[in-house]
């Protein structure tokens, strides 16, 4: 399967997954003063993956089926939506369970920073991943921020930070 991403498009196989075809950047952490995604390559086992719920929330089809599946290899469980309003809603329906969410920013209906801050409002130490091809997250909605595109393999190693 190829997938283009923000225009660009290469191929790979995420060991442990399916096979996959897209385009790759860095991992970044989210300053919480300047909202700049800076490198980091720092990795930290958690035990609490398995059985840990994740709101993935993506307007884009192939990419949203992309997250779910690696992260459902990782070993979590994992609720999709298709933007900031169905989001919004899911995680209402699942809020004792979901730990983390992990959301683009521009998505029709209701952006990603919306929604978060009207689940911070219910949730304030609500964990967030911002997975965004914007190199900054205003607002600071972000606890870090993946910058599109990514690996799976560094999906789950974001999260695995977070958690």
């Amino acid at each position: 399967m190829r997938l283009s991403v923000n225009g660009h498009s290469r191929g790979l196989s995420d060991p442990g997954g399916p096979d996959v075809s897209v385009h790759f950047a860095t991992l970044r952490t989210m300053s919480t003063r300047s909202m700049q995604c800076q490198t980091t390559t720092e990795t930290a086992p958690n035990s609490e993956s398995a059985r840990t719920t994740i709101l993935v929330v993506e307007d884009e089809l192939e990419i949203r089926e992309l997250m779910k599946s690696s992260l459902e290899t990782g070993g979590f469980d994992v609720i999709t939506a298709a933007n900031g309003l169905e989001g919004l809603r899911r995680y209402n329906e699942n809020r004792e369970h979901v730990r983390l969410v992990v959301t683009d920013l521009d998505m029709p209906a209701m952006n990603g920073s919306d929604m978060i801050r009207q689940i911070f409002r219910t949730t304030p130490a609500m964990k967030v991943i911002v997975a965004s091809g914007r190199s900054r997250s205003e607002d600071g909605v972000a606890t870090r921020c993946l910058q599109k595109p990514y690996t799976g393999r560094e999906l789950r190693e974001a999260v695995q930070l977070v958690l």
